[in-house]
């Protein structure tokens, strides 16, 4: 390294750059720590006591819980929950595969790709009424399908077999939809000099596919796991629109039970509720954090070193100055201090500033969908 080599100069730690997104953050962070995280923590509080929600509430300890173990409603719940989380992850590879089958350049294909988001616009509600008449024993297409061919008609809201996986295939249409924007996007960044490389040295088909395109998808695969995960165990909606529960309480997750238990006309039962909502927050927070193949986390930030070639041509931008850069910090400054250098010039450059610690705000951000149902009711019930 040359004798002039100069060090980059510390910046004060709160700048106008630095302060001016955390005043702009405030008014949302505030609202979202009041109205939500409060609330996460009040519910722990609330399922170690007996209470209608009405009069006061009496302390019982781990009652609830002991409870849950042997609520058949509770298993039957449980187990269709699982379901959902399991059958719902198809909606990635479908979404991959209609974003490959739509990534071309032919004439109207924006109108193709228009018709397939389509599902994704529409509110969940109007999902759930197309697919209870698309499931209708009497008129329903599916069953003039099945007479057409021979075959006897399914009342498939009615039977407790089929009715969790007729309301999570209502569930895949509008997720598969968003899942294949996530990709269609994703393969817009996708680098054509890797493609032809790979196309020079034979590479076609699934090897392209697996070598290629889907290591850099990963950030779409990321933000697809995440929030069809976060779809499959908020699965509310779809089951109060098309069953309400039934038949015979056979479709039930836990958040629809948790309302039952906590809201319903037969309810109030305020701390068995929240003591369901403490185990659908568990859930969420064992989902685990998409890894590569050597283990490590898909957003976590790669090693990156600058030789003296590099340092020559930063020299030569920046009037013969030089920095010197062992981390991603200081990497960072570099790229704060030279406008007129592209990031792109940097090569091994990773901006991406996410970390282990991103999963705390991930499992606190699932957290919240599954507690704020309850908890928004609760605070609402103790207003009057």
């Amino acid at each position: 390294m040359s004798a002039t080599t100069q060090h980059i100069k510390a910046k004060p730690l709160w700048n106008k750059q630095k302060l001016m997104p955390w005043l702009f953050l405030m008014p949302g962070i505030l609202f979202f720590a009041i109205y939500v995280i409060f609330p996460i923590f009040q519910s722990f509080n609330i399922s170690f006591y007996k209470w209608s929600g009405l009069g006061e509430p009496k302390y019982i300890g781990l009652k609830n819980y002991v409870k849950l173990f042997g609520d058949r409603a509770f298993e039957i719940s449980l187990w269709n929950n699982l379901k959902w989380l399991v059958l719902y992850l198809l909606a990635i590879p479908a979404g991959l595969a209609i974003a490959l089958f739509l990534n071309q350049t032919v004439t109207g294909i924006r109108l193709y790709k228009s018709l397939f988001f389509f599902p994704f616009v529409i509110s969940q509600v109007v999902v759930g009424l197309v697919f209870t008449w698309f499931y209708d024993p009497t008129f329903g297409l599916l069953n003039t399908i099945l007479t057409s061919l021979g075959f006897a008609p399914l009342n498939v809201l009615g039977d407790p077999t089929l009715v969790t996986y007729g309301i999570i295939l209502a569930g895949l249409w509008p997720q598969t939809a968003y899942c294949m924007i996530l990709y269609l996007t994703g393969l817009n960044t996708v680098d054509p000099d890797q493609v032809e490389a790979a196309r020079l040295d034979g590479a076609k088909g699934l090897r392209m596919l697996w070598y290629i395109i889907l290591p850099q998808l990963r950030p779409a695969t990321f933000i697809a796991f995440v929030v069809t995960v976060i779809g499959a165990l908020r699965s509310f909606d779809l089951v109060s629109i098309m069953t309400n529960g039934g038949p015979f309480g056979s479709s039930r997750v836990l958040s629809f039970y948790m309302f039952e238990k906590a809201l319903s006309e037969y309810g109030f039962r305020m701390g068995y509720g929240a003591a369901i909502a403490v185990v659908l927050f568990a859930i969420m927070a064992s989902t685990p954090v998409m890894k590569d193949p050597r283990g490590n986390l898909i957003y976590q930030p790669r090693p990156v070193t600058i030789d003296e070639e590099l340092l020559q041509r930063i020299a030569s931008i920046t009037g013969g100055q030089y920095f010197r850069a062992t981390d991603n910090e200081s990497l960072v400054q570099i790229y704060e201090s030279i406008d007129q250098l592209e990031k792109s010039e940097i090569e091994g450059f990773e901006f991406y500033r996410y970390t282990e610690h991103f999963s705390i705000f991930l499992y606190l951000a699932l957290a919240c969908i599954g507690l704020e149902l309850l908890l928004n009711f609760v605070l609402l019930k103790t207003a009057f």
